[in-house]
């Protein structure tokens, strides 16, 4: 299920075991029901299961930034405070680098937005 589609998919398969279930998974199942072993209460609770499955994988997931991809504020905060500590902790150097994307404005008040958005979209697919 993907972080936008609250569509969930649920299979149904001919058998089980562990691998039916990664190969449901790696094809983007969030459940799957055996032909043959289905009774009527059981779609209602594979939907109601994969629901919250895939509510939790969302959570699990860190949140990104929706144009360039790249993990959000909140997440390189988070990750910089716990390398910091891991430094400190080991006795470890920590690095830092911080980049700028000189005269990014006049890319936006020149070319507009959307030639913005293309070239920060390129600076991300190249870090």
């Amino acid at each position: 299920m993907s972080k936008n589609c609250r569509v969930p998919i649920i299979f149904r398969t001919v058998g089980m075991g562990a691998a039916v279930d990664i190969e449901a998974m790696n094809a983007g199942a969030l459940d799957y029901l055996v032909k043959g072993e289905i009774n009527l209460r059981m779609p209602e609770r594979s939907l109601r299961y994969a629901l919250k499955r895939g509510d939790t994988l969302g959570e699990l997931r860190p949140p990104r930034d929706p144009l360039t991809g790249l993990l959000n504020r909140r997440v390189f905060d988070r990750i910089l405070r716990e390398e910091m500590e891991r430094s400190q902790r080991l006795g470890l150097p920590f690095s830092l680098l911080l980049i700028d994307i000189d005269y990014f404005k006049n890319v936006n008040d020149r070319d507009g937005h959307f030639v913005g958005n293309l070239a920060l979209k390129e600076v991300a697919k190249r870090l």
